[in-house]
């Protein structure tokens, strides 16, 4: 899952970079830093977990993408484009990737977002945004926020169900491959 989710943080992040590239890349050249910036951290961890560290790479999925949805949120565009929707999304993500049995680590992340995004929200403004955009931009980058954030969640929830079938689908063929195993030990014992 941790693939998948960097898959899907990637492809948010180049299609807001190509975004931001058409429309001024003057205006969004810190984002568009940041942007690739982050796509190559979140490759990082991918690779990572590809070696084989997976509690490592599941603990940097599960806050590097909240962080880099906090700094945009904050320090690039303040919180006026509504960019913070994102972190409602970032809450869903160690429920995807720790088990029921591993609550502490889930509850802590998702306590740790959502301080952030009541902070970001709530709260004034700790820096002046490095991006600052005209009225027409905010209203339809809110609108897009929104809509991707919402669109972002489903995509994740379809994608955990998709993969949850293919292990359920596992376990029953082991289980029939087990039965009938056993079936064929119990006739070499009764044979015998």
């Amino acid at each position: 899952l941790v693939n998948y989710i960097g898959l899907i943080s990637l492809a948010n992040m180049l299609g807001y970079t190509i975004v931001y590239c058409l429309l001024d890349p003057d205006l969004f050249k810190h984002a568009i830093h940041f942007l690739i910036l982050s796509a190559f951290i979140t490759l990082g961890i991918i690779l990572i977990n590809k070696k084989g560290r997976y509690l490592t790479a599941k603990i940097l999925m599960a806050t590097y993408t909240p962080f880099s949805m906090s700094y945009i949120a904050s320090v690039a565009f303040g919180k006026a484009p509504g960019f913070q929707v994102y972190l409602f999304v970032a809450t869903i993500i160690p429920l995807f990737l720790w088990n029921y049995k591993q609550k502490l680590y889930p509850i802590i992340i998702i306590t740790i977002i959502l301080v952030a995004y009541v902070v970001i929200e709530f709260f004034p403004p700790f820096f002046q945004p490095k991006i600052v955009l005209s009225e027409e931009y905010i209203y339809y980058f809110r609108l897009t926020n929104v809509s991707v954030c919402f669109l972002a969640a489903g995509l994740a929830i379809a994608t955990y169900q998709y993969l949850y079938r293919i292990k359920e689908k596992q376990l029953i063929k082991q289980t029939n491959e087990l039965k009938i195993s056993q079936a064929h030990k119990d006739k070499a014992y009764s044979i015998i």
